[in-house]
This record gives structure tokens, C-alpha cells and sequence, in this order.
């Protein structure tokens, strides 16, 4: 008698060579040792798909119907699904076979990219900020010729134009250089063609009024300060300028980093995270480099640094934006002057020695406008610079635009004019001269930086170059 097992396995990811299962001799006292593996390897790859099977279940669950075009869940575009498949697949073999590893790794890659932006772009993005406006507080001002300290304009164009260079070259390096780490950001590239990216204008605004709302709130702290600090000197509504000016250095700056490591975690856009890395095309890369060695992250983060150093030299944006800032900052320096100056001569009634205002408090303490100023005033101060720096966050991805856009522009226009002429051949196609030229060139083939570099200033990140 013989016993044939089952000529067909109905499972489609199985090889034709699984498809057979050996004849056994039913007079045989013992199975074959070949026939043991045989049925062993039909049963792991039984296994294997059944776990795919059921990882792609689990991420049809965790797309949900965040990202549009996603279809829901159950009810997929085909191209959707396919990419489900293909990741689930992905997943299993580089050893997050369950849905719980799976979850796990995106968890993973969740806190990496969210610490990493938060601190690490965070940071390079406001540092320049933070040393120019100290160094204009600390350093500058005993360096500068008294014709320079006495010429708000003059000392407000000296510190902007240093401030913006600072921002913009630290915030372009540093941002390039921990930008090389991040393992999921925006990748609409990367989808499935099902799923519709976001239009370019409605990115555009929703990261600058983000930015510009981070901005808002940072810098409003700084108008509480001067009442707070009243409350505690507890001198008729005066207060000490120097202490004043300093602490609103330190809230300025030290809000930057906070306002501007949530900007960059928000624009990793956490609603759809998870999402998008489990339909990106590029998954295992991804995967490959969460493993990476202390030694290639070295390098890709020397490399970032590099790009955008070159970024610096190669694109006038920075040079926009650091002019920008400057004009910001002078407009700054003069309302506040002209503030400063006002309230002075209204606390003092006109009371002047040696051309110092001197204003009487209630209790009848004397008090030199030049040491001293009413709280409400440096009030007034901060309120400006909240509505200054506010609308210059909001201008400086405005002027990136336009002049990004107008040496894109500039830069074709270039290099047709330069490209050989030819004259075509009854083979070639009848299309103008200069169309083929331009699908030769390539103008941002090795400025990859230009355009995944932030830029911010004043603690809030303003633009994508």
C-alpha cells in the first residue's frame, strides 16, 4: 500500500519545489530523513507567510485613514496594498515578525526623530540667535564707538547684520548636519502615487504660521517680565534697566530653543508619522540605518555639515536672509529708542540734570532714568519687539521664496544661453533648441542641502531653503 500526501499547496508564496511532498512506503518501519526536512521547510515557509499575513493585516489597522488617498482599512488602493505587502514583508525578515516588534519600531523611530529634532535641529537653529544677541548685550556694546552706541540705527544695522550671519550660518550647518539623521521626514516622494501630498502652498503656510505662532508666544512671555520684576523690586513701579534688559536677553534666547525644538518636532507632522513609514518605498533603507555604526552616523553627520556649508556659498538665500534680519533688528533698535525716549521724558515731567531725566516715584525716591525706567514702558519696549520679531518671522519665507526662486530662474536662464547651439537633423525631434538643452542640465544635482536646510532666527524656524 502506498500513502500520497498532497500534490498541491495552495499557499501562493510557495516555491514549485515545496509544491511536492515525497511518496512514503507505508511497509517502511521509519520516515527518510529527507523526507522529514522537506515537510519541516514546507511547514516554516507556511509559517512565514502566515505571519506576513497577518503583519499586513496590523498595518492596514495602523494606516487608518490618516493619510488621503489611503482608501480605509479593508478597502485599499491596489498600489497601497501592494506597498503593505511589500513592507510587511520587509519588516519580517529584518526580525519585527509580530505586530508588537512592529509597533516597537516605529516607536523606536518615533522618539529618535522627535529627540533628535527637538534637540538637535532645536538647538543649531537658535544658537546663532542666542550668542548674537548676548555677545550685542555683553560684548558689543562696550566695543562699538560711542557714535555707533549712540545712533540706535547705526547699532541696531551692527547687530542685525551679525546676529542674521550668526543664525543663518549655524542654523544652515547644524541644521544639515543632525538633518542627515533623521530617519522619517517628509517623504511624499517616497508614497505609494495613491496617497495626494499636501499642495506646496498649504505646506508653505501651515509651516509659517506655525512658526510665526511659536514666535508670538515665545516672545510674549518677555512682556510679563518687566511687571513681574516691579512686583519684586517693589520700588513705585520702577525698576533697574540692566537687570531688566538682561533677563529679557536670556528669556529671549532661552524660549527660542524651546519654541523652535517644537517647531521641528511639529513639522514631522506626528498625526501621520507611523503612517508614512510604513508605506515608504525606501523601508528597509530606513531599517539599515537604525543599525548604523557610531562610525557612519559620524559620517553622514560631517557630510550634512558639508552640504551645508556649501549651501552658504552657492545660494543667495542665506545672504537674503541675513539682510532681512538686519533690517528687522534696526527698525527693532529705533522704535525702541524712540519708545525708550518718550516714556523717559513723560516719567520725568521734563526733570532733567546734565541731560539725565530724573523721575520722582510715589514715595518721593528720586530715580535716574538712565539706570532706572517704569515697568510699564519696558512693557511697551517688549511688546514692540514681540510685533517686530513676529512679522519678521512671517516676511523672511516670503524673501527665501521669491529670491530662491528668482536665481533658479536666473541660473536657466544662464544656462541656455551659454549651452552650444545645434542645428537639428531631419532625425531629431522638432521640439525648440533650448528644451533639449535644459533636460540635460541638472542645476541642484549636488545642492541637496539648499533645499533640505532650515533656516530660523529668533528661536523659530522660518523656512525650508
Amino acid at each position: 500500500m502506498r500513502i500520497q500526501a498532497p500534490t498541491h499547496l495552495t499557499d501562493p508564496l510557495l516555491s514549485t519545489e515545496h509544491q511536492m511532498i515525497p511518496t512514503i512506503q507505508s511497509s517502511s518501519p521509519t520516515v527518510s530523513s529527507e523526507a522529514i526536512n522537506n515537510h519541516s521547510e514546507i511547514v516554516t515557509v507556511d509559517s512565514r507567510a502566515s505571519e506576513i499575513g497577518r503583519l499586513t493585516g496590523h498595518l492596514d489597522t495602523v494606516l487608518g485613514e490618516n493619510l488621503p488617498g489611503s482608501g480605509r482599512p479593508g478597502h485599499r488602493p491596489p498600489d497601497v496594498m501592494t506597498r503593505m505587502l511589500a513592507n510587511a514583508e520587509v519588516l519580517h525578515n529584518a526580525g519585527f515578525d509580530t505586530p508588537e516588534k512592529c509597533d516597537a519600531f516605529a516607536k523606536n523611530c518615533w522618539t529618535h526623530d522627535a529627540t533628535l529634532a527637538g534637540l538637535g535641529l532645536g538647538v543649531a537653529s537658535n544658537l546663532g540667535y542666542e550668542l548674537g544677541m548676548t555677545s550685542a548685550a555683553e560684548v558689543w556694546a562696550g566695543l562699538l564707538p560711542k557714535e555707533v552706541l549712540s545712533n540706535p540705527n547705526a547699532f541696531g544695522t551692527v547687530v542685525g547684520l551679525a546676529v542674521g550671519g550668526l543664525d543663518v550660518a549655524i542654523g544652515v550647518v547644524g541644521g544639515a548636519a543632525s538633518g542627515s539623521r533623521i530617519l522619517n521626514g517628509r517623504c511624499d516622494d517616497k508614497m505609494p502615487p495613491s496617497i495626494e501630498a499636501p499642495s506646496a502652498m498649504k505646506t508653505f503656510t501651515k509651516d509659517v504660521l506655525t512658526s510665526t505662532l511659536l514666535n508670538y508666544a515665545k516672545n510674549s512671555v518677555r512682556v510679563l517680565a518687566p511687571p513681574i520684576q516691579n512686583a519684586i523690586e517693589g520700588r513705585g513701579g520702577f525698576i533697574n534697566r540692566d537687570v531688566s534688559d538682561r533677563t529679557d536677553v536670556q528669556i529671549d534666547g532661552g524660549g527660542g530653543f524651546i519654541s523652535n525644538g517644537i517647531d521641528k518636532v511639529l513639522k514631522l507632522n506626528p498625526g501621520t508619522y507611523t503612517q508614512r513609514l510604513v508605506l515608504r518605498d525606501d523601508l528597509k533603507d530606513v531599517i539599515d540605518k537604525t543599525n548604523d555604526s557610531w562610525g557612519k552616523a559620524t559620517l553622514d553627520v560631517v557630510s550634512g555639515a558639508a552640504r551645508g556649508a556649501k549651501a552658504l556659498v552657492t545660494s543667495p538665500v542665506p545672504v537674503a536672509i541675513a539682510l532681512t534680519i538686519g533690517g528687522f533688528i534696526n527698525t527693532l533698535f529705533a522704535s525702541n529708542s524712540a519708545i525708550d525716549r518718550t516714556g523717559s521724558r513723560n516719567a520725568a515731567d521734563g526733570n532733567s540734570v546734565n541731560g539725565t531725566f530724573i523721575a520722582t516715584g510715589e514715595d518721593g525716591t528720586q530715580f535716574n532714568l538712565d539706570e532706572d525706567a517704569p515697568y510699564e514702558m519696558m512693557m511697551a519696549k517688549r511688546a514692540s519687539s514681540t510685533a517686530q520679531m513676529g512679522n519678521m518671522t512671517s516676511s523672511i519665507p516670503l524673501v527665501a521664496t521669491m529670491v530662491d526662486a528668482l536665481f533658479d530662474s536666473l541660473s536657466t536662464f544662464l544656462a541656455n544661453c551659454s549651452a552650444p547651439k545645434s542645428s537639428p537633423t531631419p532625425t531629431q525631434s522638432a521640439l525648440p533648441e533650448h528644451d533639449s538643452n535644459f533636460t540635460e542640465i541638472d542645476l541642484n544635482q549636488d545642492d541637496e542641502s539648499i533645499h533640505s536646510t532650515s533656516i530660523s532666527i529668533g528661536g523659530t524656524e522660518t523656512t525650508q531653503l
